[in-house]
């Protein structure tokens, strides 16, 4: 059983919206089961908000929260599909149960895990899908801010997903800051949820294909699980 995460840089405002329409159920994308609820999910809600998923609302009410901004041609925030083996899930009851305690402690893992390493009160969306095919994955959507000092001087808080991983890149001694942060969740999962969760082998090393987020997801509703789960992140913050 296997401990892993994907990573993609939030890009638009526009992603937001399209990622809110989607845990709404309301792009005629999602693949529900028949026998599920459409939109049951774990899902957390920040204080400052009445719609837990409208992401796109809730970054806007989460920068001036913090006196931050977002720079010119940078990452608006980070996406990541932070997740175990369905086995693991599965050994306290079922895959798509909310009151299982396994999906529970994933989710509370995760959105602890993320605002370990992006910072206190970095995430501004978290949901746990139950009602498709697969399941043992958080979204989790974080906005890493830090302070920087301007060309004239004057210190501002800027959004970062940069200097977010490069510190778990220095932490961990990776060459890729991608590497340090499959590294990290093994690392928080194993101790936190359970010991016998393993880290896949980089895909530096397999050499096998890296995934799209979609495509990430598509093998995840199959449950057919790789053990490898590292690849590029691309983007600039």
């Amino acid at each position: 059983m296997f401990a892993f995460v994907r990573a993609a840089p939030i890009k638009t405002a526009g992603y937001l919206t399209a990622m809110c329409r989607h845990a709404k159920r309301l792009d005629g994308r999602s693949e529900v089961r028949c026998d599920a609820i459409a939109g049951t999910a774990l899902v957390w809600r920040p204080p400052t908000t009445d719609d837990a998923l409208d992401y796109r609302a809730n970054l806007l009410l989460h920068l001036p929260e913090h006196s931050a901004h977002i720079r010119r041609g940078a990452a608006l925030g980070l996406h990541l599909l932070v997740g175990v083996s369905p086995a693991w899930v599965e050994e306290t009851g079922s895959l798509h149960a909310i009151d299982n305690p396994r999906n529970v402690a994933l989710f509370e893992e995760a959105r602890a895990w993320v605002e370990a390493w992006a910072g206190v009160n970095s995430v501004f969306g978290a949901r746990l899908d139950l009602d498709e095919a697969g399941g043992a994955v958080a979204d989790i959507f974080c906005a890493p801010i830090f302070e920087e000092t301007h060309k004239s001087g004057r210190r501002r808080r800027c959004v970062s997903i940069r200097k977010a991983l490069d510190g778990l890149q220095v932490s961990y001694g990776t060459a890729k800051s991608y590497i340090a942060l499959q590294s990290s969740w093994h690392a928080w999962a194993e101790h936190t949820l359970d010991h016998r969760l393993q880290r896949g082998e980089a895909a530096v090393h397999t050499r096998r294909r890296h995934l799209s987020v979609k495509a990430f997801k598509e093998k995840m509703k199959a449950q057919d699980l790789e053990a490898d789960w590292d690849g590029p992140l691309v983007f600039r913050s």
